[in-house]
């Protein structure tokens, strides 16, 4: 799961991105949560809104396996080594014939 938090945000309040990537992390779910200095509900600065769509590219090409063309600047998925196991088991899995199929 990828997490975008703008710190001035009256809505999603911080706390409840914080709440969000803690129950992520005891699950074990891979997931990656940037924030954003002076950014509400919505991003409107130059920056948050290129870096947002970078963290998107990075983070889909990490999770599906592909390289982005552009030159990004890295995006950390915690958790992400544990599950790419998991997750070429269950494509596996379903790639396989199932009887009665």
């Amino acid at each position: 799961m990828l997490i975008l938090q703008g710190l001035e945000d009256a809505v999603v309040r911080p706390a409840q991105a914080e709440t969000i990537v803690a129950a992520l992390d005891s699950a074990g779910v891979p997931y990656a949560y940037l924030t954003f200095e002076g950014e509400g509900h919505g991003f409107r600065g130059a920056y948050a809104i290129r870096r947002t769509i970078e963290a998107q590219l990075s983070f889909l090409g990490q999770v599906f396996g592909y390289e982005p063309a552009d030159d990004l600047d890295p995006l950390v998925i915690t958790g992400l080594g544990a599950w790419s196991p998991r997750r070429r088991a269950a494509v596996a899995d379903l790639a396989a014939p199932h009887p009665g199929s």
